[in-house]
């Protein structure tokens, strides 16, 4: 999805119903939860789960950001299909935060500098190439 930033706010409660995959190309928003918060800025990723948080923004320096929102459904899928894919050692360590960082490499920013025209395309992206676009990206 590509959109401007609603928010006019400095502070703003949010809650999503849709987990959702982010990466910050510009800016910087921070976002709370009780007992943590998390800058982003430029060249952040983040998973973020479904639920609510506070989010920060800061107009001296306008965010844009690539998000993919994830259903349940097609992540518990994928997953399950997948499980080779995660690692035993992951397993462990899967975190209870609302906002799960991810690290930035060349393999994911190359990801999203593949898929960036699509969305400043007059024409809307197919998401079946949208989605093997992802997918790809989730093996790597």
């Amino acid at each position: 999805m590509h959109y401007d930033c609603p928010i006019e706010q400095t502070k703003i409660g949010k809650w999503s119903q849709h987990n959702c995959f982010m990466y910050f190309l510009t800016g910087k928003m921070a976002y709370h939860t009780p007992g943590r918060s998390w800058l982003l800025t430029k060249g952040s990723a983040v998973f973020i789960k479904k639920g609510a948080c506070i989010i920060k923004k800061f107009f001296d320096d306008v965010p844009c950001i690539v998000t993919f929102f994830v259903l349940d459904n097609y992540l518990r899928s994928f997953l399950s299909d997948h499980i080779s894919l995660i690692e035993k050692s992951e397993l462990s360590r899967v975190s209870n935060h609302l906002i799960i960082p991810i690290e930035t490499n060349d393999l994911l920013v190359a990801y999203i500098e593949s898929v960036l025209p699509y969305f400043y395309s007059e024409k809307k992206p197919s998401e079946d190439l949208l989605e093997l676009k992802f997918r790809s990206y989730c093996f790597t």
